[in-house]
């Protein structure tokens, strides 16, 4: 499921959850998060257990941007069990990305 968040404290609310799920930082103007939609949509037809895919527009919260230090989008991030446990600038093919998903 990808699901868009509202409200910053939603994500805290999954973060806080322990839940697992994998964020989309990226901006409307971003090319490359256009891009990248279409790469998580392909990872989301896979059906990989217990996660699932979370979108944050940065221009909408700035707060997350300053709190996860962006400097740039698209940022992947997975969360699991509460915690960070993956970052990365830029995106990755939905293979790569479902094998980064699977190995954590």
């Amino acid at each position: 499921m990808i699901r868009e968040i509202k409200i910053s404290d939603d994500f805290r609310e999954a973060v806080a959850s322990g839940k697992f799920f994998l964020a989309d930082f990226y901006a409307d103007w971003c090319e490359p998060c256009k891009w990248l939609d279409e790469i998580l949509k392909e990872v989301d037809s896979r059906g990989l257990t217990g996660l699932e895919i979370i979108k944050i527009n940065t221009d909408k919260h700035l707060d997350l941007s300053h709190e996860y230090n962006l400097k740039s989008v698209p940022v992947l991030m997975i969360f699991r069990k509460g915690k960070l446990s993956w970052r990365m600038n830029g995106f990755l093919t939905a293979e790569e990305l479902v094998e980064k998903v699977n190995s954590i």
